[in-house]
Formats: C-alpha cells, sequence, structure tokens
C-alpha cells in the first residue's frame, strides 16, 4: 500500500487525502448527526404535544371539571360483585370464586371471545384490577370456556 501511495503524485495523494475526509464526514454525518437531529424533532414535537395536554387540562380545571380515577374497591368483595355485573351486561354468564383474600376467579363456558376480552379490559381499567392469569379453551361454534384470575392486587 505503501509502495503505490509513494507512486501518486502528490496532487493525487492531497485529492485522494481529501476525497477520504469527506467520506468521513458524510459517514459522521448519516450515521450520528441526522439521527440525532431526527431525534431531536420527535422529541420537540412530543414536548409540544404534553403542553397542548396540560393547556387543556388546566382549561377543564378552569371549568370545574374534576380529573380523577375511579376509586379503588374497599374490598374483594365488590370487586366481584362489579365485576359479575359487567360481565352480565355483556352477556357473559360469571361464575365468581373468591379462592382467597387475595385472588379472585371468574369462570365462563360457551362465551363470545370478544365479550371476554371486552370485560377483562373492563375489568382492569375500571376496576385498576389487573388479570394474573386468563385461560380459554375453544369451545363450539367460535365460543370459548374461560378462565380469568384476578390476584395480589385486592384489599384483605
Amino acid at each position: 500500500m505503501k509502495t503505490w501511495w509513494d507512486q501518486r503524485a502528490p496532487r493525487e495523494q492531497l485529492l485522494l487525502l481529501a476525497a477520504a475526509v469527506l467520506l468521513a464526514l458524510a459517514v459522521i454525518v448519516q450515521a450520528v448527526l441526522v439521527p440525532s437531529l431526527n431525534h431531536r424533532n420527535l422529541a420537540a414535537g412530543s414536548l409540544a404535544e404534553s403542553e397542548r395536554t396540560l393547556v387543556r387540562i388546566d382549561r377543564l380545571r378552569e371549568r370545574g371539571v374534576t380529573l380523577i380515577s375511579p376509586p379503588a374497591p374497599a374490598n374483594p368483595q365488590e370487586v366481584s360483585t362489579q365485576a359479575a355485573e359487567w360481565a352480565a351486561q355483556s352477556g357473559l354468564i360469571a361464575d365468581p370464586q373468591l379462592t382467597s383474600a387475595n385472588e379472585l376467579r371468574f369462570a365462563f363456558t360457551r362465551a363470545a371471545p370478544g365479550a371476554v376480552f371486552q370485560w377483562i379490559e373492563q375489568v382492569e381499567t375500571g376496576l385498576g384490577v389487573p388479570v394474573q392469569s386468563a385461560q380459554l379453551t375453544a369451545a363450539q361454534q367460535g365460543q370459548v370456556d374461560a378462565t380469568v384470575s384476578f390476584s395480589g392486587v385486592l384489599a384483605p
């Protein structure tokens, strides 16, 4: 390589060095600068959206709207009652079992899968109780048998 370099005229060496420097700069710009600028623009957009959200929240508060999360049920029996009521409204036949002070299990037979998933989401978001486990087994005509357990978050 050194002999090849030495065979080049000084003007060629200068041009090759300039090309190498430009190539290195182009790689740095593409690998570092462009992604950094893109992420900066995304962050600026997120900041602007957050600021607009805060302004909307402040306007709602000025109108007297109270922004609170639904209260957590006082005990597992309240969770069971409310979840069973929502299941009935969704057309599900619920069989709730309070297995302990800290675990609640629901069993559904021949239920529509969409109704089961919608009910799970309603319980999780409405009562603040996450699912510990869910087991769905195919039944007849596109229906499922399901067992859903909630655990570890209920007040004793």
